[in-house]
């Protein structure tokens, strides 16, 4: 016989259950160890096999007889099988047998999968699980004996298999919930649920063993309590309020998330709610719900020491955080400024919470409603500044101020106010700026980059009363003009004089709002952009303060006389303040004029005609571009007959028919060197005049064309100056084929800026270019644009939420 002992028949024992004749000694799920024990098999009807059980062996005897490591652990799948059905199935029986046996096997891996559940909701709960499961054991294990009959008691592991094993509903309530979301009151039903299955499951198997059939709800009821621990681990993590020492009538909300999907470090989240009342915390169905769900670690990193301060900022390069609706379309920023020698962070991993703690300059954070409270309370005195009709109220009036010519949509201001002179404008502004109110000038709306919208609401303050003929230097070549001046108007006011103002986006905008956005023009190749055409600008600053970037009435036209103030305010779009006279240069108006026309086979040939014509140095007036898709809309909108093929426009000035002549004789030799279809000059004053207004009316005449569901695409350019544009109409109801067209349009932009290019060309940033502009300019000239905005303008009213994009 081989080392080790067996056992027979007379001596077995079935799972830990004595069925000697000392059984009334024994407790329920106990083992005799001063008897020799086996293993045993089930199929069918229960037998039992003698076995030989062998000891280690070091001499290196045989191991042939040696049970499999499965059986000589005590698992016996059988059992795993029928204890997990019975589980599953709460209303049905179970044999004692099954229930005696102290597999902890399957609660181990139901345990697991309970845990791994969890985790995939951002939770690691381990710990939490085998701490509560160990003290609930202990706690039923004590109950239950003594509740139990002298006859029968259970053993501590007995107790651990019967918990374990009924642990698998919470187990399967946690994956569900992994990939689907139970909230409200469906959520608590189905919690509840899952714990009386569990404490039904458990309570049936404890009756089962210990004959107590009368006491299942006794039994049932230790049962619920440790199962309902652990759903607490289900439940979302509740909401915390942290007041982080704001000024009166703030409050700052962090809330812990759960989380969808599997947890890194860098997937965490939360969320941040910032509101605003007049004295305490507002009641919670008033606060402004409209959170945005954040990166953490964000916060984290973000977090940075300066000289002064140390600075949270929730909102870089995308929006992180939003006070309401019409602030969550706009990637508004909220920054909060630290103390930095008291404050104090703390990340807590476990919770995903990022915890401030410091004094808070809060001053100038207002939500929407404390703006529309303000502005309210404001009325009297806006209609005390400026007349009770250049308050406007009414929403029809709002309305129309609500957009430009872009696709962005927002809210239309709380008010429009519509100032008369400058005097009012600086005492409007100073008003608002003391009560904190967001201020959006308007001139004619013509902006293609919602540059003039009021995202916060606020007010509108419209320059279109703003009059005054324009005072015309002649022989300065100087004109200063009103805002309410457009292009059209102030060349029809000095034509008598022989001069023109060259710079001629297409629309008919106010010529103080291409100020504001540095607008440009066909002319450009030969007479500048707006930069190069203002002397002198008039503008009042958000304290009230009016400026004359070069002293009141001067026209220099040139100076070395410290800070060139007046570029810095060409292309501010309102953000520094707003423009109320500017003194522009004017030119003499060519006594020659003629036109040409020409098409090409190919995009290249015609750009290569044009890099030679500059190269040659040949002074063209206007070079234009528009491909062969867009002469066919312009054919059509506006009755030309033109080839459908890549075309210039091409337009030369001269002080006499032989210099225009020349001109023409030039370009249209290295057109012909580039292989053109045809080259058509010498075009009546009538022709030409149609032709630019054909070609100023390329944007509507592109809509006009979009008649289908395919998306049209046209290219226009003022290629002189290597500008182009790409239109691209679209159905604002159609969302699809709107992220497509933004898609695109990334894309593009991000080509022009790896060829060294620029995002915006002549239409400024306003809201649709903000987030190339880091890209574009280096994080070093942002930073330097923001404390020039801060020095102008400390509590950011000047058209918040436009240009700059965030620290």
């Amino acid at each position: 016989m081989s080392n080790g002992f067996w056992m027979d028949d007379g001596q077995q024992q079935q799972g830990g259950w004595n069925t000697q004749t000392n059984q009334q000694d024994m407790g329920w799920g106990q083992f005799d160890y001063s008897q020799p024990q086996q293993t045993q098999q089930q199929a069918g009807n229960d037998y039992y096999q003698q076995q030989t059980l062998p000891n280690a062996a070091p001499d290196g005897e045989d191991y042939e007889n040696e049970p499999p490591l499965l059986e000589e652990l005590g698992i016996n799948f059988s059992h795993i099988k029928e204890k997990t059905i019975a589980v599953l199935n709460p209303t049905g029986s179970a044999t004692v047998e099954v229930i005696a046996d102290q597999d902890l096997a399957g609660p181990l891996v139901f345990c697991l999968i309970f845990g791994a559940a969890l985790l995939l909701h951002g939770k690691l709960s381990f710990g939490f699980i085998y701490g509560v499961g160990g003290l609930g054991c202990v706690g039923i294990y004590a109950l239950m004996n003594l509740m139990a009959t002298d006859e029968k008691n259970i053993s501590f592991t007995c107790t651990a298999s019967v918990l374990g094993y009924c642990l698998l509903p919470m187990a399967l309530l946690s994956i569900v919930t992994a990939v689907l979301s139970f909230k409200g009151i469906v959520g608590y039903f189905i919690s509840a649920l899952a714990v009386l299955w569990c404490s039904s499951a458990s309570s049936k198997l404890f009756v089962i063993a210990l004959s107590m059939d009368h006491q299942r709800l006794l039994v049932a009821y230790p049962c619920v309590l440790l199962y309902s621990m652990s759903i607490k681990i289900e439940k979302p993590v509740k909401e915390e309020t942290w007041n982080i020492k704001p000024l009166p009538g703030y409050v700052c909300k962090w809330k812990d998330v759960k989380i969808d999907g599997v947890v890194t470090e860098e997937s965490r989240k939360c969320f941040i709610n910032v509101c605003h009342c007049e004295e305490l915390p507002p009641p919670m169905e008033d606060l402004e719900q409209i959170d945005v769900l954040v990166n953490s670690t964000f916060y984290k990193k973000r977090l940075a020491s300066h000289d002064d301060a140390l600075s949270l900022l929730l909102n870089a390069n995308r929006c992180l955080v939003t006070l309401d609706k019409s602030r969550s379309l706009f990637d508004i920023g909220l920054p909060f400024d630290i103390d930095a020698n008291s404050a104090k962070s703390k990340f807590i991993s476990e919770k995903c919470s990022l915890i401030i703690s410091a004094p808070i300059n809060m001053k100038r954070v207002f939500s929407t409603q404390a703006i529309q409270t303000a502005i309210e309370k404001s009325l009297p005195d806006f209609q005390k500044i400026a007349g009770n009709a250049a308050v406007r109220t009414q929403e029809t009036i709002r309305r129309q101020f609500a957009r430009d010519e872009s696709h962005f949509i927002g809210p239309p201001p709380a008010v429009v106010l519509e100032p008369t002179n400058v005097e009012q404008v600086s005492q409007l502004l100073k008003l608002c700026n003391d009560r904190g109110i967001p201020v959006v000038p308007f001139g004619t709306g013509t902006g293609l980059e919602g540059g003039s919208m009021s995202t916060l609401g606020g007010v509108c303050l419209s320059t279109q009363q703003i009059t005054g003929e324009p005072v015309l230097r002649e022989q300065n070549f100087v004109c200063s003009v009103k805002p309410s001046t457009t292009r059209i108007a102030l060349n029809d006011a000095i034509k008598h004089s022989g001069l023109f103002f060259p710079v001629d986006p297409g629309a008919d905008a106010s010529v103080c709002g291409m100020v504001a956005t540095s607008a440009s023009g066909t002319n450009a190749i030969r007479y500048g952009t707006m930069k190069e055409n203002v002397l002198n600008l008039e503008v009042v600053l958000a304290d009230g303060t009016v400026l004359d970037t070069k002293g009141k009435g001067r026209c220099p036209r040139k100076s070395s006389a410290g800070f060139n103030f007046t570029e810095l305010f060409v292309g501010s779009e309102g953000t520094l303040g707003v423009i109320t006279e500017a003194t522009l240069r004017v030119h003499p108006r060519p006594q020659f004029l003629s036109a040409a026309v020409c098409s090409f086979s190919s995009v290249h040939q015609a750009a290569s005609t044009v890099v030679e014509v500059l190269q040659w140095s040949i002074p063209v007036a206007r070079i234009e571009f528009l491909d062969s898709t867009q002469i066919k809309a312009s054919n059509a909108y506006s009755s030309l007959t033109l080839r459908e093929a890549p075309t210039l426009f091409i337009e030369f000035h001269g002080s006499s028919e032989k210099e225009v002549a020349d001109q023409t004789d030039a370009v249209k030799d290295i057109c012909q060197s580039h292989e053109a279809l045809d080259f058509d000059s010498g075009a009546s004053p009538e022709k030409m005049a149609l032709l630019w207004k054909a070609r100023h009316n390329a944007y509507y005449a592109a809509l006009a064309m979009r008649t289908g569901a395919r998306i049209l695409g046209t290219v226009v350019g003022h290629v002189g100056d290597g500008n182009f544009h790409v239109i691209l109409p679209t159905i604002e109801e159609d969302k699809t084929e709107h992220r497509k067209i933004q898609a695109f349009s990334d894309r593009l932009v991000r080509r022009a800026l790896a060829a060294d290019g620029t995002c915006t060309g002549e239409h400024g940033v306003g809201l649709g270019k903000r987030k190339y502009l880091r890209e574009e300019l280096g994080e070093n000239t942002v930073r330097l644009m923001h404390t020039v905005k801060k020095a102008l303008d400390p509590i950011n009213i000047m058209n918040p939420g436009k240009l700059l994009p965030e620290l």
